[in-house]
Formats: structure tokens, sequence, C-alpha cells
């Protein structure tokens, strides 16, 4: 057993007798609101579990979803995610549920949503005391939840996109096309939020690198921890993985996802060809 030194919040980190990786954490309402946020964008479609299993995996075997060695947490590419699945194109696969009223109708999203009731807040406390408002559309312990998420499901549907074709765009988006030193990962808006809204908001400190916002405790910076050289080795191993996944050689009908991912899992000293 061993505590994570990197946590804000005493937590407890255990490997169970099947080898599954666990952390806990007591009397944190803050963390309960925001896994169940979590579980609600992974329930609209399959391919939202079905990237981030991949994405995960890859990180870890790729050695950058390490906190303490100042790469990116397993949370903060939940978000990054979520966050790209709600402005892929042409028609996002996940809403932006806290912009949802529980009058929507399950279609509008964006700047379509300007005329919409406004929401009731749902305040819980942060670890450091502060009050968030954790309301987001598809709650489960609020309203008619399955018609809720029927809703949710039949919006990603509109985008028939291959799970290949997204994790393509996922990593092309974070690789060679976010602005980072402009703008901030945020899932609780559609619009994309600027390093000096965050600083006028939320009193962050101006700077270039990479920054997400947490969803409700929005003046947390999910990657504090995240040093200019731990990001310049994530955009490569991004920029690796578009690379693998364009490759001519694994096309989607002919090699199958098994060899795909064998090449995303692949560990740096095993590196081949064109792949490093």
């Amino acid at each position: 057993d061993d505590q994570r030194k990197t946590a804000r919040i005493p937590i407890l980190k255990f490997t169970n007798p099947e080898g599954l990786e666990c952390d806990m954490c007591i009397n944190n309402r803050l963390a309960i609101r925001n896994t169940m946020l979590l579980y609600t964008y992974s329930m609209i479609d399959p391919r939202v579990r079905e990237i981030a299993y991949i994405v995960k995996a890859w990180a870890k075997e790729r050695h950058i979803n390490n906190p303490a060695m100042h790469t990116l947490p397993s949370y903060a590419y939940l978000l990054m995610i979520i966050k790209y699945l709600q402005i892929v194109r042409p028609h996002p696969i996940l809403p932006v549920l806290q912009e949802l009223s529980a009058s929507w109708d399950g279609q509008s999203y964006g700047n379509q949503l300007n005329h919409q009731q406004p929401t009731r807040p749902v305040i819980v406390s942060g670890p450091d005391g502060k009050k968030c408002d954790t309301y987001f559309y598809g709650d489960p312990t609020f309203g008619d939840y399955e018609s809720s998420l029927a809703k949710l499901q039949q919006f990603a549907r509109w985008n028939s996109a291959s799970t290949w074709e997204l994790l393509i765009g996922f990593f092309e988006f974070y690789a060679f096309q976010l602005d980072y030193r402009r703008f901030v990962i945020s899932i609780r808006s559609y619009d994309w939020v600027t390093k000096e809204q965050k600083a006028a908001e939320d009193s962050w400190k101006m700077h270039l690198r990479f920054a997400i916002e947490d969803p409700f405790e929005t003046s947390y910076d999910v990657v504090h921890m995240l040093r200019d050289s731990g990001f310049n080795d994530i955009r490569k191993e991004f920029a690796r993985a578009y690379a693998i996944l364009t490759d001519r050689s694994l096309d989607e009908d002919v090699c199958g996802c098994n060899d795909v991912m064998e090449a995303l899992l692949m560990e740096p000293q095993e590196e081949k060809g064109n792949f490093v």
C-alpha cells in the first residue's frame, strides 16, 4: 500500500489480488460528483469508452501518465478525450453536459443553446471548502435518467465516424492543431476558454504551458504538475501515434485493431521502422 504524494487530498493507492490498480479517498463529495459526470459521458456512446481504454493503456505503456514524473494523470487524458469529442466535426459526439438545461431538446448544442431555460445549481464543497456548481445534464441522481441518456445517445449517433477515425483525429489534434499557448482545455464550455479568461475569472497566473481546467473546481489546473520537457515528450508521443494510425500498411479493414494496438503499445526499447 502507498499514499499518492502528488495528490491534494489523502489518497490510498493499492492493487487488488487480480492486479487492478485502485485509488481510494474518504468523504470527498466533489470527487463523487466528478465520477458521475465522467460516467454519464462514458455511457453516451461506446466509442467514448473504446477510445478511453486505448488512450489510457497507450499512455501507461509509453510512460507518459505519471504526475510524479511531471507527465499527465489518467484523469487529464479523459478530459482531453471528452473535449475532442465535443468539438469533432462535422457533428459532435458529445454535447457539453454542463451547458444543457433539464428541458434540452436533444438536438441543440453550442450557440444554439442561448435561449434555453437556466439550470438549477447543484452546490458541493471542494477540498478547500469552496462551493462548486456540479450541475450537469443526465445526472443519474436527478430526474429521468433513462430518458436523458436516450437523447444523448441519439445525439452521438449523428456522427458515424469509426473509433479508428476518431483516434486518428484525437492524436492529430493534440499533436499538431491545438493552440495550447492561448487556450485551456475546458469540457464545461463549447466555446474555447482562453488563458486571459482564466486569469480574470479564477486568478490563474499567465503562462504558455498546456493547461486543463477541472470541470467543477474551475480554479484548479488539472495538469499544474506538467513541465515543458514533459509536455514536449507527450506531444512527440501523440505525433508518433498519429503516424502509426495513418501508416498505409495499417489499414483498418485489413489488419484489424489488434495490430494497431500492438504498435501503439510497443515499449520504447522495441520501436522499429517509422514508428519512432
